[in-house]
């Protein structure tokens, strides 16, 4: 069976049988047993992160259950874990901790309790198996803070009887029916029962303990802190795992190099300090886990070399990730070791079910959920069991019998916060272009009736005029009702003006109220006349508002238009290597101000500013950065140059496209030019071709352009005399490049990604080199154990194309046939 066990946990936390990796925190443990040991209570505080329940678990339960200890010493930890309060499913407190101890047999001695009347409480449970622990208990409650959440009657009830197992010998319910019990029973009772409680906390919920002080008063003077692992306790815990041999690990041992452990130790104290405002600078236990976690899986992978031939892979100062997005990127990996089709699905879980956000602080929280609820959720048992395996999640047993899952770690909550919002963002991006073209077809819709109504606007005022020409010869018959018309005509304009305002809120239409028109006499005549005239008003009125509404609408689509017309545009200018023309149709679309398509206009800005920073002129490269970041809304990062800070996952998608991705390819036997049987050892090989892109930004940082290249002296350059007939494409492969550019590409290429050169180039004259058709025969040396790039070899590129060791073949172009 293949080893599974890593050297280091990432975010989980460490268990008992996880003891013997467990480094750093000796001075803690003997400190904690010690304190233990001489008070029946203490509470265990530190910040998230800092390593409080592998402090219980790895160091001080071995402790407690270590053999050779004295028997005063020996006491049977309880682990007790309430999560987060979920009125359906959890039970009371003390119910937990009584099926936790259900596990530990019952003495038949202790039978004689069930005649007595007492209440079921936690004193008469633990009584009842005193015997099997020699009647001394630690109860280990981890992340005692989830206890608050539950409800005040619940945790009153709680601490009373958990003060009375703590520090009353014999309850007040049982000492008036002493007298009446036998001598075995008496005895019984007189034996001693030792039992401590142990209340492991985050420093920040520490003023909840204030509720428990009635009953518990020790609780406020009781304390142990947990502080960040110093650089001498950090180290140990750094370079002592990996140093220990032995086939259950994963990998290799390997070491650190005295570089590597420095920069390591830097990184990790300044991560600290710059997110513990008000801390003693120190190292969280959990970041330098997760760092070392990721180390590692290189050393696994086979991407760290012996730089001191000591058959020991060595950690460097090279091989250290961005310390910026070390808990992100470790969440992204997590979830990359996922199946592909399974991945969305949870991420979803974790973002939605797994994880509560503080409406009122926007901070994250845990939440446990029962298993049967994730699988109603659409998740499979594979799922979740391929979840657990990336610990981003653990499981606990339930109060029910079953299980709960929940995120291994409060360090997670920021990372995952921070992934959902950027998920929920790019769907609301979605939603909103999808409301976009709905608010184009409507606004189009509108135009076309306002044109229709304009229309008939118009036909209805000339046959209004001619009514006019009648109503006034009706008024002459009828001028003595005239007055009472007109009144009826105000009356009836503002009904239709009600009715009209009525009906265009509740469906936006534009229909007028109906009119009832009188006899034909003439007063009711000029009545009905000047009723339709006041509609008409009303109806002029009203088309006014909807033309300025419509002149409105009808210019900020022609904004949005525009915009999106010059997003293919943008793009095309960056596709064929103009960033200069590109920049500028940026500029000219942010002017528009275009609300729902700036995060897409800073993307395209930055990429402007990152070929620009990246090809060495930070003087081209601060305008666009400046803009992407106002239109990202982060002034507070203008003129700083930080795209990992301006937009994490655009400055990977850029660091991709521009500097290449590198696959790990497993090495192997197989049969070269189906001919030899050859060996080829693990090698790395880019994702795809080196592409215009990529090799255009070398030459501008070498300033030169695409269309030249070095000469054989290597002191000028010359215009290749090849061009491909399509134009140099960003995402095409480079093509005309000589094996001398493409050596010098990857030595560049290794400086920027922070690896050492593998080769060391001389213009000299290789007198050894007698290929006819080489112009330059200069001198390239390979540098040995270097980590940088290198062109692969004639075996590797074999092995590659042949699919690997799994030869995993495909058909190419549309066929496999030459013909």
């Amino acid at each position: 069976m293949a080893a599974t066990k890593s050297r280091y946990l990432g975010v989980q936390p460490f268990k008992t049988s996880d003891q013997d990796l467990f480094f750093g925190r000796n001075e803690d443990i003997e400190n904690l047993h010690d304190f233990i040991l001489l008070e029946k209570l203490v509470v265990l505080f530190g910040k998230s992160g800092y390593g409080k329940s592998s402090l219980l678990n790895a160091g001080i339960m071995p402790r407690l259950l270590d053999e050779r200890q004295p028997p005063a010493f020996r006491f049977r930890p309880i682990e007790v874990r309430f999560t987060d309060y979920d009125e359906k499913h959890s039970i009371p407190p003390q119910e937990t901790l009584k099926r936790l101890l259900g596990v530990l047999p019952a003495d038949p001695a202790a039978d004689f309790l069930n005649g007595l009347g007492l209440d079921d409480t936690l004193w008469v449970q633990f009584k009842r198996r005193q015997t099997a622990a020699d009647g001394q208990f630690v109860l280990l409650f981890d992340q005692f803070e989830e206890f608050f959440s539950y409800p005040s009657d619940q945790q009153e009830a709680f601490r009373r009887q958990l003060a009375e197992l703590l520090y009353t010998d014999i309850p007040r319910a049982l000492r008036g029916q002493l007298d009446a019990l036998d001598e075995d029973a008496r005895r019984y009772l007189a034996r001693p029962m030792q039992v401590k409680a142990v209340f492991a906390i985050r420093s920040d919920r520490m003023s909840q303990l204030d509720s428990m002080k009635d009953v518990l008063p020790a609780i406020l003077h009781k304390r142990y802190e947990l502080r960040p692992l110093t650089t001498a306790q950090a180290r140990d815990a750094i370079v002592q795992p990996a140093g220990i041999a032995g086939a259950a690990f994963n990998s290799p041992p390997f070491e650190y190099t005295e570089g590597g452990l420095k920069a390591i130790l830097q990184a990790l104290t300044s991560k600290t300090a710059a997110g513990r405002d008000g801390d003693t600078a120190g190292i969280e236990a959990f970041q330098l886990q997760i760092l070392c976690e990721y180390l590692e899986s290189r050393v696994r992978e086979g991407l760290v070399p012996d730089l001191d031939d000591n058959g020991l892979p060595d950690i460097s100062e090279a091989e250290l990730p961005e310390m910026d997005t070390l808990y992100e990127n470790y969440y992204y990996r997590k979830l990359g070791e996922l199946p592909v089709a399974e991945r969305e699905k949870a991420q979803r879980v974790l973002e939605d079910a797994l994880l509560a956000e503080d409406a009122a602080t926007g901070e994250g929280r845990r939440k446990s959920v029962d298993r049967l609820d994730l699988l109603g959720m659409g998740l499979s048992e594979s799922l979740l069991d391929a979840l657990e395996k990336t610990y981003l999640i653990r499981r606990e047993l339930n109060t029910v019998g079953g299980y709960n899952y929940e995120l291994s770690h409060d360090t997670l909550l920021a990372p995952v916060l921070k992934a959902k919002k950027k998920r929920v963002a790019e769907e609301e991006a979605q939603k909103r272009a999808a409301e976009l073209a709905a608010e184009e077809a409507r606004i189009a819709r509108e135009k076309a009736e306002a044109d229709r109504r304009r229309k008939r606007a118009l036909l209805t005022s000339l046959v209004a005029a001619l009514l006019v020409l009648a109503a006034v010869v009706a008024t002459i018959f009828a001028f003595n009702k005239s007055l009472e018309a007109e009144r009826e005509a105000e009356n009836a304009r503002k009904a239709v003006a009600l009715a009209d305002e009525k009906t265009r809120q509740a469906a936006e239409s534009d229909s007028l109220a109906q009119v009832k028109t009188a006899d034909a006499t003439a007063a009711e005549e000029a009545a009905r006349l000047q009723k339709e005239i006041a509609e008409l008003k009303s109806r002029e009125a009203q088309t006014a508002t909807d033309q300025a509404l419509l002149r409105k609408k009808e210019a900020e689509l022609a904004a949005l238009q525009a915009v999106l017309a010059l997003f293919p545009q943008i793009r095309r200018d960056i596709l064929l290597l103009d960033y200069s023309a590109a920049f500028s149709k940026v500029k000219n679309a942010a002017s528009l101000n275009t609300n729902a398509l700036k995060d897409s206009l800073a993307f395209e800005s930055m990429e402007v500013a990152w070929f620009h920073h990246h090809s060495g002129h930070d003087d081209l490269a601060r305008e666009p950065y400046n803009l992407a970041a106002d239109l990202l809304g982060k002034n507070s990062l203008k003129g700083r140059l930080d795209f990992e800070k301006l937009d994490a996952a655009r400055a990977q998608f850029l660091k991709a496209r521009y500097f290449g991705e590198m696959v790990a390819l497993k090495g192997g036997s197989f049969q070269m030019q189906d001919k030899y049987e050859v060996a080829v050892a693990d090698f790395q090989l880019s994702k795809y071709e080196t592409t215009v892109w990529q090799y255009n930004l070398f030459c501008v940082a070498n300033g030169r352009s695409i269309t030249q290249r070095i000469s054989t002296d290597g002191k000028t350059i010359e215009d290749e005399k090849y061009q491909p007939s399509w134009g140099w494409v960003g995402n095409n492969p480079v093509v005309y490049v000589s094996w001398y550019d493409a050596v010098e590409y990857a030595n560049w290429l290794s400086v920027q990604m922070g690896k050492k050169p593998a080769y060391v180039i001389s213009a000299e004259q290789d007198s050894l080199n007698d290929d006819w058709a080489d112009e330059f025969k200069w001198m390239i040396t390979p540098v040995p154990k270097a980590n940088g790039f290198r062109l692969p070899t004639e075996l590797e590129w074999e092995f590659a194309a042949r699919g690997g060791l799994k030869r995993d073949t495909f058909e190419y172009s549309g066929s496999d046939s030459p013909d």
